[in-house]
């Protein structure tokens, strides 16, 4: 640069700093407009619930439902009943049984060698919270074990369980389903 490009520029600058300062000076942090950030599209703002409508869910959930069940596996009915279920008292349904096995041709002699078979079935709910149209969400855990053997062969244990939540209305019914082939269907009556 020249000199005088130099002397134009620093008296443009001299010109522009007394009005810089003003500005900083008139700009305080508390005036600042702070903007909350954008909300993603998995969040959304949580909904205010009224004192009635808590009253009413909780109400519902004291109340003890009728949940009738199926339950099944491999293909074959395991059981099926009803069980009376509320927020305060959970409900459980179990049994077992054990017994010999049933002898392969020419074994008849021999089967305590190989023992006997167990059978064992628990289905346990719990009802967990309430919607505002007033379905209930129930916890079910289900458990099945089971011996099975072939013929000459010693018997191996098998167990299948799972914890799954049913969200029931009135009349309503929902299937929920695990590993070798064990479902339930729990039915609420209205």
């Amino acid at each position: 640069m020249t000199k005088p490009a130099i002397s134009i520029f620093l008296f443009g600058a001299m010109l522009a700093a007394p009005a810089m300062a003003q500005v900083q000076e008139t700009a305080h942090p508390a005036d600042a407009v702070k903007v909350p950030p954008p909300l993603s599209s998995f969040e959304r703002p949580a909904r205010a619930m009224t004192n009635e409508l808590r009253e009413r869910m909780e109400a519902v959930l004291r109340q003890p439902a009728v949940i009738d069940i199926e339950v099944a596996g491999s293909g074959a009915r395991l059981w099926s009943g009803n069980l009376r279920v509320s927020r305060e008292t959970n409900a459980e349904y179990s049994e077992s049984s054990r017994q010999a096995f049933e002898p392969c041709s020419g074994e008849a002699d021999r089967e305590s060698r190989y023992g006997g078979g167990h059978s064992r079935l628990q289905v346990n709910l719990l009802a967990i919270s309430a919607t505002e149209d007033g379905a209930i969400r129930y916890r079910a855990v289900v458990t099945w074990t089971r011996s099975e053997r072939q013929c000459g062969q010693v018997a191996a244990q098998k167990t299948v369980s799972f914890e799954q939540v049913a969200t029931l209305s009135p009349g309503g019914s929902q299937v929920l389903t695990g590993d070798g082939g064990l479902s339930v269907r729990l039915t609420r009556r209205r």
